[in-house]
C-alpha cells in the first residue's frame, strides 16, 4: 500500500476511535440523566457517596445495563460506558503513535 494512503487511512481511523470515545461518554450521560444525575451501584459493592447511590433490585434503576455494574475487589466500580471510553482511548493512542511513526519515517 502506498505510504501516503496508509497515513490517510490511519487519520480516518482516528476519527472512528474518537467516535467510540464519544459513544462511551453518551452512554454514561444517559445513565446519569435517567437516574437523577447519580450513578446507580449495586448495594453488594458497598459504594455510597454523593456521586453514586446504592440499589438492591434492578427495578429501582433505569437502564441498568449502562450503570456501574462491574467491579474490581469491591473498591472500583465502572460501567459499560467507562469500558468503551478506555478501549477507544487506548486505540486512539496506538493509532496516533502509528501516525507519528509514519510521519517520522517519511521525513
Amino acid at each position: 500500500m502506498n505510504p501516503e494512503l496508509k497515513l490517510i487511512q490511519l487519520q480516518q481511523d482516528r476519527n472512528f476511535f474518537t467516535m467510540i470515545i464519544i459513544l462511551g461518554v453518551i452512554f454514561n450521560y444517559i445513565a446519569f440523566s435517567s437516574n437523577g444525575f447519580q450513578m446507580p451501584v449495586k448495594t453488594e459493592y458497598h459504594f455510597n457517596d454523593g456521586f453514586h447511590f446504592s440499589y438492591q433490585d434492578s427495578s429501582e434503576v433505569k437502564l441498568g445495563l449502562l450503570t456501574d455494574i462491574f467491579n474490581i475487589k469491591d473498591k472500583i466500580v465502572f460501567s459499560l460506558g467507562d469500558v468503551i471510553i478506555v478501549l477507544g482511548t487506548i486505540s486512539l493512542f496506538v493509532n496516533q503513535f502509528k501516525v507519528f511513526r509514519r510521519r517520522n519515517v517519511k521525513q
